[in-house]
């Protein structure tokens, strides 16, 4: 599982436990239909290998969130993607209102 956490820091983010997770099927799912191209989608490029650790500053987020978006359109239906998705724009939106980063960990 790709665990997403909240946090401070590294350290901090790590120690807590995880807001939610994204399994491989599901990653995988997304990326193949968004793609790997890093000019369009920037920072969600930066989850594209499901075994590698990610982390989004809060200057990041809107960019972040607005990739989010355009991402949903394309699974309108596919429920199952779509909830994961809606979660993980939420957890973007918590992290920027109190100044925190994303983080994705590989476990």
């Amino acid at each position: 599982m790709l665990d997403i956490h909240v946090g401070e820091s590294k350290d901090s983010a790590a120690k807590a436990s995880p807001l939610f997770q994204i399994d491989v099927s599901l990653h995988a799912k997304i990326f193949a239909r968004i793609g790997f191209d890093d000019s369009k989608f920037p920072k969600l490029s930066k989850m594209r290998d499901y075994y590698s650790d990610a982390m989004f500053i809060a200057e990041e987020q809107h960019e972040l969130m607005k990739e989010i978006d355009e991402t949903m359109k394309r699974f309108i239906d596919d429920a199952s993607v779509i909830k994961v998705l809606q979660t993980f724009r939420s957890t973007c939106e918590v992290a920027l209102k109190t100044d925190k980063a994303v983080f994705c960990f590989a476990d």
